[in-house]
């Protein structure tokens, strides 16, 4: 099996499993590769949640054989989902450089919906909205209620969730960047001039005092910044996880955009940000 179908097929299920879609399959064959790749989604959701597990634990979780999580393990690695280490397996940490879109479809993912839900709740009737690439703000499209509304994104993974919900939908050209299935570059600023919008919600890779909000990438940062900049009430959307962390490129000051996040944490100076959290600690 091609790491391309592998990553095509672990997508889709996550999709499926989160939507209640009755995966029916008509050969055995295929059968047991959806077992398989149900099996695969629950070891990468169990190392998140402990960050290490055996393989006799991982084993005994699953009620599997100990040679059957071995053989999972493997493939996850090749996939770079997961780490083995000392006979067992680690979650990827969370860096900084952006990884790939499979593996951030997998990395805190109840964090992501609540903040989806919030800021889906935040769009009102008549909106022209922007939608950043990302799995956060992939997560909003299930919740948006509002009628009427027109959305602008660059990301061909959203393409599909906004029509199925019958929304109006614009997307901007551009050439196609694999890791996050966004379309970037200086046709993509150029067509951004047109639009003039109500709301937008932008994801970010780090959130600091000095850096502000940031990316990894200085042509994603470009449309950001400008995304921004046409918008009447910017949010950025991001997880508790993203707090301290400073990326390569400040696309937006903590007072340029209100920031829609999961959970206030302690060690972080809040007085130049503006922020809606789901809870408070």
């Amino acid at each position: 099996m091609s790491n391309r179908y592998l990553h095509l097929l672990l997508i889709w299920l996550d999709y499926a499993l989160k939507n209640h879609i009755l995966i029916v399959m008509s050969e055995k064959k295929e059968s047991q590769h959806m077992k398989q790749f149900q099996r695969w989604q629950e070891i990468v959701n169990l190392l998140q949640e402990y960050e290490y597990l055996s393989v006799e634990a991982l084993a005994k979780r699953l009620d599997v054989s100990i040679a059957t999580i071995r053989r999972d393990l493997a493939s996850l690695e090749d996939n770079q989902l997961i780490i083995r280490k000392r006979g067992g397996a680690k979650v990827r940490k969370e860096e900084v450089d952006e990884p790939p879109l499979l593996i951030r479809t997998f990395k805190r993912t109840n964090e992501k919906e609540t903040i989806g839900k919030l800021a889906a709740s935040l769009i009102q009737d008549h909106d022209v909205i922007w939608l950043d690439p990302g799995t956060t703000t992939l997560q909003m499209i299930p919740y948006i209620c509002a009628k009427d509304i027109f959305v602008v994104t660059n990301s061909i993974k959203h393409i599909s969730a906004l029509t199925e919900k019958g929304i109006q939908t614009f997307v901007i050209g551009g050439n196609v960047k694999e890791t996050t299935q966004a379309l970037i570059g200086q046709t993509t600023l150029r067509m951004l001039d047109e639009f003039n919008f109500t709301k937008c919600f932008v994801g970010a890779s780090g959130i600091d005092n000095v850096g502000g909000f940031s990316t990894p990438q200085m042509n994603e940062g470009e449309i950001k910044r400008k995304v921004i900049q046409r918008t009447i009430t910017p949010y950025i959307v991001a997880d508790s996880s993203k707090f301290n962390l400073r990326a390569a490129i400040t696309f937006a000051r903590l007072t340029d955009a209100t920031l829609i996040t999961d959970k206030k944490i302690k060690d972080f100076d809040y007085s130049q940000l503006k922020f809606i959290a789901s809870e408070n600690e």
